[in-house]
């Protein structure tokens, strides 16, 4: 009999990762290059301080971010912390974004 596989929600995607390939580079950018050990620690700082700053599990948190190191931190932090991630493009018009 074989045990049914935990479902991988998103917010476990990274944790997975990071016993795989801990040491493997998930971000390149112009300017960070992270593995998957680091994107976790520094994602973890983020959902402690997206937390801090009141938000709460199941609420929308907007990332306003270019696809940089930055924005993959905040993507994987808001999830783990159980925020809904509305993710918004820096070229959106103010229109848009409001």
């Amino acid at each position: 009999m074989t045990r049914a596989a935990s479902p991988l929600i998103f917010p476990r995607v990274l944790d997975r990762a990071v016993r795989w390939f801990a040491r493997c580079e998930a971000v390149i950018d112009s300017s960070r290059r992270l593995n998957f050990a680091q994107l976790h620690d520094e994602a973890m700082r983020a959902a402690t301080l997206v937390s801090r700053l009141g938000a709460k599990q199941g609420e929308p948190v907007a990332i306003i971010a270019p696809t940089c190191a930055d924005f993959f931190v905040s993507l994987f932090g808001v999830s783990k912390m159980g925020g809904v991630v509305m993710a918004m493009h820096t070229r959106e018009s103010a229109a848009v974004l409001a």
